[in-house]
């Protein structure tokens, strides 16, 4: 069965995905792949490879590390850290319309990991970069921005629905899952696209005095 398949990211696998330190050979993490396969839900990765896990392990071991709950709750889960022959087999298992695309950049990263043609580093000491601050004021008005985008989006889903019963919002789809994930990540504050949205748009943001 065809997974769900984000449309508008285009998340390549690079050197700086494929951790060396675990286990002696170069690995991949499974919501990495998943993003790069473009789940609509990443996690749901973990299913498919808990199905093929007796396959898998005619590559080599399965290495899985557990997550303890964070702060907001939740339950432990677990990660699965895939080596090259591993994550090549569970992307032709995903049956999506990125796995072609996906294998041919495992292959030339994990090659380039392995003959050391690639530096890489632990995926946990990879830091985000930290966005510059902004303003107060072009948060102001990111958020008047992003209430007028939504009553323009709820008029055009609902042209027929008047508009104060326009606010039913749909909860099964990536965008919602974007700020309300099952998984242990915790998303970047609004405070880090906000500027970049506005520029997309054409409104200039307020600088720092």
């Amino acid at each position: 069965m065809a997974q769900d398949v984000v449309p508008f990211s285009t998340s390549l696998i690079t050197a700086a995905d494929v951790n060396t330190t675990i286990n002696g050979e170069p690995r991949i993490e499974d919501l990495r792949l998943a993003e790069a396969l473009g789940f609509s839900l990443p996690r749901m990765i973990r299913k498919l490879i808990r199905r093929h896990l007796e396959a898998l392990r005619q590559f080599g071991e399965v290495c899985a590390k557990w997550n303890k709950p964070t702060d907001r709750g939740g339950r432990p889960s677990q990660t699965y850290w895939l080596s090259k022959r591993q994550a090549l087999y569970i992307t032709a298992k995903s049956d999506t319309e990125r796995a072609a695309l996906v294998t041919v950049q495992m292959v030339e990263v994990f090659d380039a990991v392995t003959s050391g043609r690639a530096v890489t580093k632990p995926k946990r000491e990879r830091r985000s970069r930290v966005p510059r601050p902004i303003s107060k004021a072009t948060l102001v008005s990111y958020a008047s921005w992003l209430w007028g985008e939504r009553v323009r989006v709820l008029e055009e889903l609902y042209p027929d629905v008047p508009p104060g019963h326009r606010t039913g919002v749909a909860v099964n789809n990536p965008g919602y899952f974007f700020h309300h994930r099952h998984d242990e990540r915790v998303m970047p504050p609004p405070s880090t696209r906000a500027e970049q949205v506005l520029k997309l748009v054409g409104v200039a943001p307020l600088r720092l005095a």
